[in-house]
């Protein structure tokens, strides 16, 4: 295979040129002289594919598809969805922490009037510390 044919199946196979004419603009051919080098690299097994019936461009047959582009898209996240809500419901946990606390020191009090009012403190605490929790997360904005 001489330097022009190489040429040819370069830029076939490589760099997907079909256009008979640009092939024979690129190797400095006569159309003519291209379509006589292909139908001889076709014959001789060089090349797969076939020619249009008017001789101006060469479809080579083992074609692979070229994966699509991926563009990264930038969209905007709309403000509402920024909000995080975990301080709130950390808050709230806590707060219901703290009401079972109470409540179990309300139970265990057996009659003492000092740990029930101390149970029931803690209890107040705990719904306050409770409140804010869900006050936290109530203050979100929706759409």
């Amino acid at each position: 295979m001489n330097g022009k044919e190489e040429q040819l199946v370069y830029l076939i196979t490589e760099r997907d040129v079909s256009s008979i004419q640009i092939l024979g603009e690129r190797l400095k051919l006569p159309e003519d002289e291209v379509v006589s080098l292909i139908e001889k690299l076709l014959e001789s097994g060089e090349l797969r594919g076939n020619l249009t019936a008017d001789h101006n461009r060469f479809f080579k047959s083992d074609v692979k598809p070229t994966p699509a582009r991926q563009t990264e898209k930038q969209e905007e996240i709309p403000d509402f969805l920024e909000f995080d809500p975990r301080p709130g419901r950390y808050t709230a946990l806590l707060g219901f922490a703290i009401v079972v606390v109470g409540i179990v020191l309300l139970f265990s009090a057996g009659g003492s009037i000092e740990q029930e009012n101390v149970g029931t403190a803690i209890m107040l605490v705990g719904v306050i510390v409770l409140l804010s929790g869900c006050y936290y997360l109530g203050r979100r904005k929706t759409p």
